[in-house]
């Protein structure tokens, strides 16, 4: 049988039954038919030049059915035994062009699967019924054959679909581009993200703590404290690239370029399967991942730095993505940056200044950028690659100044820290349900520090190295519509390297640790036709080979709604964790970064492990949002020197855990163009250290209430919003009273007995776009932290200088003003 194809729309077809009328008068016969069989049916008019004969030949092969002519006047029109037909079709991108493969294509209960050409054939038994096309990675269409006639192979072109990751439940949860998915995790689009207060441009990290439960107690952009776990239990990921450094300005600024990343997901609990480590939470920092089709790009100034990025279609398969950024202090000082500096190497080495020993500290220089690459390659339909890289670096050089013997010396010190992150990833589709994905990830972090002491005659050096690789697959199979299956495996090697010289007296050590983890994991996500359900769980076995430990961690994330407003939420997960960091002295690395990565060992320093479960409740009304989430987790595996204690633990190493239980409630509404919001965390937060002479004491993260009353204003081009951020104080250990000094060291009260004076800051921001001319628009914004100028103390220790006692009170960073003008187009 001959194929016969539809492929024409129908307007330059005509009903069967029209024509038949038309042909009637032509050539004066009469046409006997059953009305069922030709009612569905649109031809083209036969060319009034054909014979009787020719035309009826034409209407059999575009019709598949049989015109016999009975005699001179009468022609019967009758369905052929079988209707079958064969329909070829060329499936394309619409904007690629490109062959789409492994798509399903069915009509009726008959099905096939597109070739590498995106060629397909189907044979057709009822022509009044719809042909449709199936693919992951499209958006589903629709083809009605009865308004196609039979004539040329068609082109059917496919709409690419926007796969999120999640389902978004709450798509304003604080302000617009932030939302909430139905797995519990939030999501960060940084394109549509509002002016957050105290920030006049946005900032990925800092984002994260608007959000009620995390925090930062040191007053840090990038060091975030999720519900009291400190920075390094936080997993964060560039593009599934671990990262061991975050910030810029050693903790003040977020080192990931807001403008080249296309979205953030913050999991506090139920953590997927698929992701380890991180005992606290886990931030995912996603660069877009898409072949961009157009030249696009950009370019802004502010008070601390300067930045570009640039997107560049390289083919149609294929597009790159570029991205700077650099400090200007080294240019031009502002007072912006003066007050950063301030905050960040106040009571450190680098702002020592000593008339006793004539030492004098200055020609500071410091500099800080990073740079981003990312390439994105549609090798086919099916088989997608992208590259990715990132560079970050701060760099810190003082001069030392003094008089030794009558004679003046000078001398540099130093303290730079770096990062690179690279990664392939390679996703291939083989069919429409069953997608892989490999990756191989690459992560090196290094901090090195020269600290020269001329009265003393001593140079220290101090380095911290991390080498992170890994590899890492998995396959997820979508069992039908609501159903699906994610497992893989993932294998990790870990290396971090301490070295110290010191030259007077000689003294050289280096220690180099590494641990090996083989990991597998599945994931099943169901939800109800209806979604008003939705469970995810997922189960993830780790063996750490240097340990020699395994362990199995449960995952689980359900969503049901209770009512056309209200949704119960219930959230747990175990996690485990073998990297953390350490303070071995609080003056390493010049006093600024204190830091360092060290490896679980299994004696010294075990594998740290969680547990956690929370229940929340949304309740989400016309314009109304309120939320609350009880939680209650324990983490294990914890030690004194990664906990930053300046009392009489400091110098000690034991192990021990903290227990938290809080709740975590938000409230908001929205108005026409105003939005407020009131977001409480309340926590209590301990430490259980059995070895420790009082084992059990308030965590150094222990913030009891923290508070935050926010509101926003959006109308046409202009944003602006304004927060009051309160919480109690943080906990520290007083001296005692009646004798702090006995034979030369500090007496101490309990531990963490006394507070400081609690926390109180009030920020401003605000942002206007505008036009610059056809395709090219500029912004302009300005920022106010810490506008009330309220001098906040984040934490008390004391020291001894010259036999006398010295309290030292950290403070917050004063009025800061920002300002920025960024070009888009």
């Amino acid at each position: 049988m001959a194929a016969h194809i539809f492929g024409q729309q129908k307007e330059d077809a005509q009903p069967l039954l029209s024509v038949l009328k038309i042909l009637e008068a032509r050539y004066e016969i009469a046409f006997s038919y059953a009305d069922k069989n030709v009612a569905h049916l649109y031809v083209d008019l036969p060319d009034d030049a054909l014979s009787l004969a020719q035309c009826l030949s034409y209407l059999r092969q575009a019709t598949d059915l049989e015109f016999e002519q009975l005699d001179d006047r009468f022609v019967a029109i009758r369905k052929l035994e079988t209707t079958a037909r064969v329909l070829c079709g060329y499936l394309k991108d619409v904007g690629t062009s490109e062959p789409v493969t492994s798509a399903v294509v069915s009509h009726l209960s008959t099905s096939v699967v597109t070739n590498v050409e995106g060629y397909f054939e189907l044979t057709l038994e009822e022509p009044e019924s719809v042909l449709r096309v199936r693919h992951l990675g499209y958006q589903p269409l629709e083809i009605d054959l009865t308004k196609k006639k039979a004539t040329d192979c068609l082109t059917i072109s496919l709409t690419a679909k926007t796969v999120e990751l999640e389902e978004v439940l709450i798509s304003n949860y604080l302000v617009g581009g932030v939302g909430k998915t139905v797995s519990g995790a939030f999501e960060v689009k940084t394109r549509e993200l509002q002016v957050l207060p105290g920030m006049s441009e946005p900032d990925v990290l800092y984002t994260m703590q608007a959000l009620p439960g995390i925090q930062s107690a040191n007053e840090s952009v990038s060091d975030i404290n999720i519900r009291g776990g400190s920075n390094d239990q936080s997993l964060i990921l560039w593009d599934d690239i671990k990262m061991y450094q975050s910030s810029h300005f050693y903790g003040l600024i977020t080192a990931f370029n807001p403008y080249f990343v296309d979205k953030v997901i913050l999991t506090k609990n139920g953590t997927g399967a698929r992701l380890g480590e991180g005992v606290s939470g886990t931030i995912e920092i996603k660069p877009d991942n898409k072949v961009a089709k157009e030249w696009s790009g950009g370019g802004g100034i502010n008070l601390l730095s300067a930045d570009g990025y640039l997107t560049a279609p390289l083919s149609s398969r294929a597009s790159i993505s570029v991205a700077g950024r650099r400090s200007m202090a080294d240019i031009v000082s502002t007072p912006t940056y003066d007050n950063y500096f301030d905050r960040a190497f106040r009571n450190t080495d680098v702002a020592r200044v000593s008339a006793g020993d004539s030492l004098l500290n200055s020609n500071e220089d410091f500099y800080f950028y990073d740079l981003t690459v990312k390439v994105n390659y549609q090798i086919s339909a099916s088989d997608k690659l992208s590259l990715s890289f990132l560079q970050i670096f701060n760099d810190l050089t003082y001069t030392e100044n003094a008089e030794v013997n009558g004679v003046r010396e000078s001398k540099a010190s130093s303290l730079t820290q770096q990062s690179m992150a690279s990664g392939i990833r390679y996703e291939k589709e083989w069919s429409p349900s069953v997608k892989s994905r490999l990756s191989v990830p690459v992560s090196w972090y290094k901090l090195r520090g020269v600290n020269n002491n001329i009265p003393n005659n001593q140079r220290l050096e101090q380095e911290n190295e991390v080498l992170d690789i890994g590899f890492k697959i998995d396959t997820r199979l979508l069992i039908n519509e609501t159903t699906d299956v994610t497992g893989g495996v993932q294998l990790t090697e870990v290396g971090i390297g301490n070295l110290e010289v010191l030259n007077n007296p000689a003294f050289r050590r280096y220690i180099k640790e590494v641990n090996r983890s083989q990991v597998l994991f599945a994931d099943v996500n169901h939800s109800t036709p209806s979604n008003n359900t939705n469970i995810s769980g997922g189960l993830r076995a780790n063996y750490y080979s240097t340990l020699d430990q395994f362990t199995l961690e449960p995952r689980l994330a359900i969503h049901q709604k209770l009512a056309e407003n209200v949704a119960l939420e219930l959230l747990a997960e175990q996690k485990s964790q073998f990297t953390t960091q350490v303070i071995d002295l609080q003056n390493d690395f010049l006093g600024v970064e204190k830091r360092r990565w060290v490896l679980s060992n299994g004696v010294g320093i075990p594998l740290i492990r969680s547990k956690q479960a929370s229940v929340g409740l949304l309740y989400s009304p016309d314009k109304w949002l309120i939320s609350a989430e009880p939680y209650l987790k324990l983490v294990k595996g914890i030690i004194t020197s990664s906990q930053g204690f300046q009392n009489q633990f400091q110098y000690l190493r034991s192990n021990g855990s903290y227990q938290v239980f809080g709740v975590d409630v938000l409230v908001k509404r929205d108005f026409k163009e105003l939005s407020a919001w009131t977001s409480y965390a309340v926590a209590k937060n301990r430490y259980d250290f059995p070895q420790l002479s009082v084992s059990a004491f308030p965590n150094n993260l222990d913030i009891l209430h923290n508070l935050t009353i926010g509101a926003g204003y959006t109308r046409d081009s202009f944003q602006a919003s304004t927060s009051l951020s309160w919480h109690s104080g943080r906990p520290y250990t007083a001296v005692n009273a009646s004798n702090p000094i006995v034979n030369g060291t500090i007496s101490y009260d309990l531990p963490n007995a006394a507070r400081v004076s609690p926390y109180f800051r009030i920020d401003l921001s605000a942002r206007y776009n505008f036009n610059l001319r056809a395709g090219v628009r500029g912004q302009a914004g300005f920022s106010i932290w810490n506008l009330s100028a309220y001098e906040n103390v984040l934490g008390t220790y004391y020291r001894i200088a010259d036999g006398n006692l010295e309290t030292i009170n950290q403070a917050g960073l004063k009025l800061t003003p920002n300002m920025m003008f960024r070009v888009f187009f």
